[in-house]
């Protein structure tokens, strides 16, 4: 249970940055990184940097979730969607499996996918 833990876990997370990044998209931010000002931690120069940063790493956070797919192959990455990302019919997968086969290759694909989350796990804590 730890695992479906930790995964739901990042899937949140990356739920998160999608619509962070949907509502940053309503606002302006400028192209550049060189905003910082000198003064207090308060100036308009560090909280443009701080706001791009938070954009920075709600992009890799998206970008990390979606190479998945390249990396624990597509039957993997369609059970963590499935399961965890779309929350779909509970059944679903009786189109596809019997229930012997869909809860072995659960848990190998939540264990892929842990297992490629992991190298890029620092990304996702603040």
């Amino acid at each position: 249970m730890e695992e479906k833990k930790e995964i739901l876990r990042l899937i949140k997370q990356y739920h998160q940055a999608r619509n962070y990044l949907h509502y940053e998209s309503l606002c302006y931010i400028p192209a550049t990184t060189h905003l910082i000002k000198d003064g207090t931690p308060s100036s308009q120069g560090c909280y443009m940097n701080h706001r791009l940063e938070k954009k920075m790493r709600a992009e890799r956070c998206i970008q990390v979730v979606e190479e998945a797919k390249e990396h624990i192959g597509e039957e993997y990455y369609t059970i963590i969607q499935q399961d965890f990302m779309f929350h779909s019919d509970k059944y679903w997968y009786l189109e596809y499996y019997s229930k012997a086969t869909y809860y072995r290759k659960r848990k190998l694909a939540m264990q892929a996918f842990l297992g490629y989350m992991s190298l890029f796990l620092e990304f996702y804590d603040e």
